[in-house]
């Protein structure tokens, strides 16, 4: 008898992988979540810190529309803050560069090995309509050619940039 070893699908191997990894990336979270809680616990941290944490924490959540705090417990709640911060992870705070967080999200796309053909292609040939950079889908490269175009469109429309 042939000694044949048996495995799952790709498909069930895919699925427990993502789930494993699931996991870990919510413990992670949850983790996070208690040291923000321990933060605010602790007195010796500044109130300028524990303002800006707050601060953070309350523009995060108007934008992803996650209640974090337990109005019963007068407190974090811990679920809703590692949910949170789960969702959150590219989700930029910072006013001053729009173009850096579109072209984050961009380069991620561009280089997702599962982005179908037909978008990266779109994207891809976008990009590289204001941009001649051989290296065009790093973030960076991407937010350079982002912000080139919008200066070089206001001067066109006659706007300052």
């Amino acid at each position: 008898m042939a000694n044949t070893k048996r495995t799952a699908p790709k498909k069930a191997q895919t699925e427990v992988a993502e789930t494993i990894t699931g996991a870990f990336e919510q413990a992670k979270c949850e983790q996070a979540a208690a040291q923000v809680v321990a933060l605010f616990a602790n007195a010796e941290v500044p109130d300028f810190i524990t303002a800006a944490v707050m601060d953070a924490i309350g523009a995060a959540s108007k934008i992803q529309r996650i209640g974090t705090w337990d109005n019963e417990k007068e407190d974090f709640s811990m679920p809703a803050l590692a949910d949170l911060f789960a969702v959150s992870k590219m989700l930029s705070l910072d006013k001053e560069s729009p173009a850096k967080t579109l072209a984050a999200h961009i380069s991620a796309i561009l280089e997702h090995p599962e982005t179908p053909d037909a978008l990266y292609n779109d994207i891809a040939e976008r990009i590289s309509d204001f941009s001649s950079d051989v290296d065009y889908h790093t973030p960076e490269m991407i937010e350079r050619s982002l912000v080139a175009y919008a200066s070089r469109e206001s001067r066109r429309k006659g706007g300052k940039q």
